[in-house]
């Protein structure tokens, strides 16, 4: 090694040194460096058994943060988790239907052995019984496949990394998305093992600060602390974070926040199909009504994806009647296209945002004003942030 990669080396030595040095000794307060680590990463492996696997027709996009459940204080559940991912529900309903056929079929033959003059040996209705029950419980688990096994929802609060399976018949099982838990999660911190062992416990204070200035620091979960291939992993509550504007109209009025809406593929963007020019290929989410009697809430004025050009939170919607035939468009990356035509005329179909179903106030009204804003927490993965830790006190209390 020349004498100049010495230096270099000698240097970086000397930095490593230094920080792993004040790392040793938390008698008094040191300032280090944590990585935000998610206490869960993992794949959703989806689709239903063995014999009918399901074709997955809505993955919720990569890039989108969702909510699990949440529960009152009795326990009930008042909102349930967003939708990650649905199955075609017709199969699993056509095998509901059968199953009820012949769970009526085994009650009505035992209920007529019953009211039967004939004579019936125990065993005979015993074997009956039996028969009503195994019907009542594969009808039962049928009704449960349609009921939730065809939609995947949150379990936990998190965010979508990839979607690894856009939609089709799931063989196997696939793998059809990754997703990571955001809260709590953890702070990962580069400290030898002997600094946890002699120096760090429930008493030591520690301060974890967020790089967001809407975030407030925190301090760590005690009796969740983990040590991992040399890193000390930190729990710690990570808020979400509200929008950055006023949520309030000038009446006062509260603005709700939508996380969720449809990007706008415009005509001609598609090899094999041809559409006038005001259609537009969007998810099929995006429709609201009954057939034949289809609108859309669109963002007046605001635009996405334009060169140039950026986009407010806050917006007014307007509700469009279009016209459309309801048939799924074939898109790349995509499940549930289809195309419309607005009743009205768009100045503009490039950028057009609309609302998503999957993620809309019910007494939403023509002109209200809404808020757009996919989400953000106080602490997101990869990041780097600034951790204090220490004094950790004489006294053990």
């Amino acid at each position: 090694m020349n004498k100049r990669g010495k230096l270099a080396a000698l240097a970086l030595g000397v930095l490593l040194g230094a920080n792993l040095f004040a790392a040793k000794d938390l008698t008094t307060k040191q300032t280090l460096e944590g990585t935000v680590t998610p206490m869960v990463t993992m794949d959703y492996n989806y689709g239903l058994d063995q014999f009918y696997k399901g074709f997955i027709d809505y993955v919720m996009p990569a890039g989108t943060f969702f909510t699990g459940p949440v529960y009152d204080s009795r326990g009930i559940c008042v909102k349930e988790g967003d939708i990650l991912a649905t199955i075609n529900p017709e199969y699993a309903k056509l095998q509901n239907q059968a199953d009820k056929l012949a769970l009526d079929d085994a009650i009505d033959l035992y209920d007529r052995d019953q009211a039967s003059a004939k004579a019936m040996t125990k065993r005979d209705m015993a074997s009956h019984k039996i028969d009503v029950l195994e019907a009542q419980a594969k009808y039962d688990m049928s009704k449960k496949i349609v009921d939730e096994v065809c939609t995947l929802r949150a379990r936990f609060d998190g965010y979508v990394n990839e979607v690894k399976f856009s939609g089709g018949w799931a063989q196997g099982l696939p793998a059809t998305l990754n997703v990571s838990q955001l809260d709590p999660i953890y702070i990962s911190i580069t400290i030898p093992r002997g600094t946890t062992t002699s120096s760090f416990n429930y008493n030591t204070p520690v301060t974890v600060y967020p790089n967001r200035s809407s975030g407030e620091p925190v301090g760590f979960i005690q009796g969740r602390t983990t040590y991992k291939n040399g890193t000390l992993m930190l729990l710690v509550n990570n808020k979400p974070l509200p929008p950055p504007v006023n949520l309030k109209d000038k009446d006062g009025k509260s603005i709700p926040v939508i996380k969720m809406w449809c990007p706008v593929i415009q005509h001609g963007g598609l090899s094999g199909f041809v559409y006038d020019n005001d259609s537009m290929v969007v998810s099929k989410n995006s429709l609201f009504g009954t057939d034949g009697d289809y609108y859309v809430w669109m963002v007046d004025g605001a635009k996405s994806g334009i060169a140039g050009q950026g986009m407010n939170y806050i917006n007014k919607i307007k509700r469009v009647k279009v016209e459309t035939d309801g048939k799924l468009v074939s898109v790349p990356s995509y499940v549930r296209m289809i195309s419309f035509t607005p009743k009205e005329k768009v100045e503009t179909v490039a950028g057009t945002i609309l609302l998503s179903n999957l993620d809309c106030p019910a007494d939403l009204k023509d002109g209200d004003t809404i808020c757009l804003f996919a989400g953000m927490y106080t602490f997101m993965p990869g990041e780097t942030v600034k951790v204090e830790m220490g004094p950790t006190p004489a006294t053990i209390q």
